[in-house]
């Protein structure tokens, strides 16, 4: 499945590409939140993963990340 995002969307990707860690380096909940708002960091791990995620909230996000680390 390819994600396709807007350029406002791409927008924030860039920006924030040099403050993301690994995947395998987030830890936590609160490391997490601290790279940005959540849908910064939900674009960002969509684009970085090839995948869509469907839920929502920080907690579905990162046990989906911590899935594919």
């Amino acid at each position: 499945m390819m994600v396709v995002f807007s350029s406002m969307e791409n927008h924030f990707i860039d920006s924030s590409q040099s403050k993301m860690p690994a995947f395998h380096k987030i830890k936590d909940v609160d490391t997490l939140k601290s790279f940005g708002t959540y849908m910064e960091v939900k674009l960002w791990v969509e684009e970085k993963s090839g995948l869509s995620f469907r839920g929502r909230g920080w907690n579905k996000l990162f046990l989906e990340i911590s899935q594919i680390s």
